[in-house]
């Protein structure tokens, strides 16, 4: 599932990520990350995000937020647990103070990124090689992307 467009007619685009860890959200101004967590019957979408192709830490702003914020609550509104009993889990947005960069680029270099550190002090950060399970699993995805399924 992942939303194409919204009744203003501006295209976007937003899809789970990083086995349901993170939001990447695209339009025509930029790719945004959100961090996300499920607690409990209750989605979180962390801030500050980042920004761009080598996920720049980004602090939204008002303008950014009117319009990115509403489009990923109703993103993750929308995904079902289907179960014996389906059900659906409200959307809540949350702070992350005290989260310093080196401490998420700790982190993901746990989950298997590579970072780049540059001499003029940013870091580029870039998946590590997958697995051919991984691959496998991301080519599946694709696939139903491409064929309209979920």
């Amino acid at each position: 599932m992942s939303p194409s467009g919204d009744a203003s007619g501006d295209a976007y685009h937003v899809s789970l990520v990083a086995r349901n860890e993170g939001l990447e959200y695209r339009d025509r101004f930029g790719e945004y990350h959100f961090d996300v967590r499920k607690e409990g019957r209750r989605w979180l979408i962390l801030l500050p995000g980042s920004w761009g192709a080598d996920f720049q830490p980004h602090e939204l702003t008002p303008d950014e937020e009117c319009r990115i914020i509403p489009r990923l609550e109703k993103y993750l509104s929308r995904i079902w647990w289907l179960g014996v009993f389906p059900r659906s889990y409200s959307v809540g947005v949350a702070r992350e103070e005290g989260w310093s960069r080196e401490q998420e680029l700790e982190q993901m270099q746990r989950q298997g990124w590579v970072l780049e550190r540059r001499a003029d002090g940013s870091v580029r950060c870039t998946p590590a090689k997958l697995t051919i399970g991984a691959r496998l699993r991301l080519l599946v995805q694709i696939v139903r992307a491409i064929l309209g399924g979920s």
